[in-house]
């Protein structure tokens, strides 16, 4: 039997889900029997703990434990260095998260290797890259990288209401946010557009609390005793707490200690909602700048759904409620919405990867797996702007292929010409990003075409870029007159660099005019 899974991989907390044998998804509870489990890494000594264990140590030990790895996905510069003297990359310390969540499901279900892996819809194509390689370093085959507001609405079973309707998922996680307007029409999911910020979530809500804590602390005491990372840990979880309070009743209060003090802390609603307008009014304008690149407003909406815990936050649900008229969509927990949608997306993916499978798939009948295989097709858009560095006149530029929101899988040409008379070589940098100046953007990878004869400055090349059903990028360059050709395809098993490193390079290698 082969058996795929779904796997929710959070800043704060990842989760693994299947659909049994009745095609239900549902979610495995990890070797504590806890249903999520915290992304949380402690180094001791030569034991790698992951999850609840791992997050009560960056009290006692904050410098040999990693929390909110995800935000550092795709960043080659950063490293984390264990009280071992051992480095880490973001891909190898999410990889042990991933490794924990295997193990403790295999417990359950026998031996696993084939997944789909959430991320945000706004991860540019750096963070998807490093999340496969993450997967692949724990020992997983990843079937797909699936937009998480996407597997919350294959989660809701949206494609089964028999209703042609249009959506907007609000996806506010422990570290990320994303928004993404979708249309169900019958059994598919069309998105329209996406956005969204890969460095706003429910840490920053708490930090608000945390940093409104330490003024009254030293109101209180004199002291201020945040520097000290034991302390300032041990801040974080009890004021997370006290926010999860406030979603419940209008006050509570909070004792911390630090500096050889301890104190209690009022806390109210309408204060903490107060400091918060600033983040919520920044999901609101992501939210109305995606609905406008759809030509549509919070009138043309059939409901919104609500995706990740920091939603449960009351003014999330008061904010919707007064732009639509309506109370937002919640039928399952915010927390395990994504991978349960995972888990029904990997038996879609695992039947059309390997369309033998079907026979022996989560221990289901080859009717019911065909069934659910079957029952919804996702049709996505490019999350960030594809384009190559080319010229106009002396100044290096992004110049866009494809646009944010392209619907995928989309190919574009486009001619070029070369820059300056006997050049005998093409050197084409990939770019993603928003900006038409190259610093400002990722760099993908490049390709190169090399023993061209020479002649004249501005003589045709013509670029043709592909954008695949699951994000891989391929570009072609042909020299026409030559008829000589080269191929990139982006490698998303390998590591990308800064594109600040590089913004210097790629303008110094770039040998493209823009007609």
């Amino acid at each position: 039997m082969t058996t795929v899974v779904g796997i929710d991989l959070g800043t704060t907390n990842s989760a693994l889900a299947y659909v049994n044998t009745y095609g239900k998804p549902e979610v495995i509870p990890n070797s504590e029997g806890e249903r999520i489990t915290p992304s949380v890494v402690f180094f001791d000594g030569d034991l790698v703990i992951v999850g609840q264990t791992a997050l009560e140590a960056a009290v006692t030990h904050p410098q040999a434990v990693v929390a909110g790895i995800k935000r550092q996905m795709g960043k080659g510069e950063f490293s984390y260095t264990a009280p071992s003297g051992q480095g880490y990359s973001p891909e190898q310390i999410s990889a042990f998260i991933l490794k924990k969540l295997k193990q403790d499901a295999e417990q359950t279900l026998g031996p696993l290797s084939d997944c789909v892996i959430t991320v945000p819809a706004y991860f540019d194509d750096l963070r998807r890259r490093a999340t496969i390689a993450a997967g692949e370093l724990a020992g997983w085959k990843v079937l797909h990288v699936l937009n998480e507001p996407t597997a919350a609405a294959v989660c809701y079973g949206l494609t089964q209401a028999g209703l042609d309707q249009t959506l907007l998922v609000y996806d506010l996680g422990g570290g990320t946010f994303d928004v993404t307007v979708l249309k169900v029409v019958g059994s598919s999911v069309i998105v329209l557009a996406t956005g969204g910020n890969p460095l706003l979530g429910g840490r920053d809500f708490d930090q608000l609390l945390v940093d409104h804590c330490r003024e009254a602390f030293i109101e209180q005491t004199g002291v201020d005793p945040s520097d000290d990372p034991s302390t300032h840990n041990d801040w974080l979880r009890r004021v997370e707490r006290a926010k999860r309070d406030l979603s419940q009743r209008q006050r509570t209060s909070v004792a911390l200690s630090g500096g050889g003090h301890t104190t209690r802390i009022d806390l109210t609603r309408a204060q903490f909602e107060a400091s918060a307008s600033a983040l919520l009014a920044e999901t609101l304008d992501l939210c109305e700048e995606t609905l406008s690149e759809c030509r549509l407003g919070w009138q043309d909406l059939d409901l919104v759904l609500l995706v990740g815990g920091s939603t449960r936050m009351p003014m999330v649900t008061q904010l919707i409620t007064g732009l639509t008229g309506k109370p937002p969509h919640t039928p399952v927990n915010p927390d395990e919405a994504v991978a349960l949608g995972a888990a029904l997306t990997a038996v879609s993916e695992a039947i059309r990867q390997h369309p033998e499978a079907v026979k022996s798939l989560n221990g289901m009948t080859e009717t019911m797996a065909l069934r659910l295989g079957g029952r919804t097709r996702i049709e996505d858009v490019t999350s960030h702007s594809l384009g190559i560095l080319a010229y106009v006149g002396p100044h290096a530029i992004h110049d866009i292929l494809v646009p944010k929101n392209t619907p995928v899988p989309v190919e574009i040409k486009r001619q070029y010409k070369t820059q300056y008379d006997n050049q005998v070589s093409l050197e084409v940098p990939i770019l993603q990003g928003e900006a038409t100046d190259p610093a400002l953007c990722v760099r993908l990878g490049e390709l190169r075409i090399e023993g061209l004869p020479p002649r004249p400055e501005g003589a045709p090349v013509q670029v043709t870029m592909r954008y695949t059903r699951d994000g891989t990028v391929e570009v072609e360059a042909l020299d026409i007159q030559a008829n000589k050709q080269a191929r990139a395809r982006i490698d998303r098993s390998k590591q990308g660099l800064d594109p600040r490193q590089l913004a210097q390079a790629q303008v110094e290698m770039a040998h493209l005019q823009v007609e």
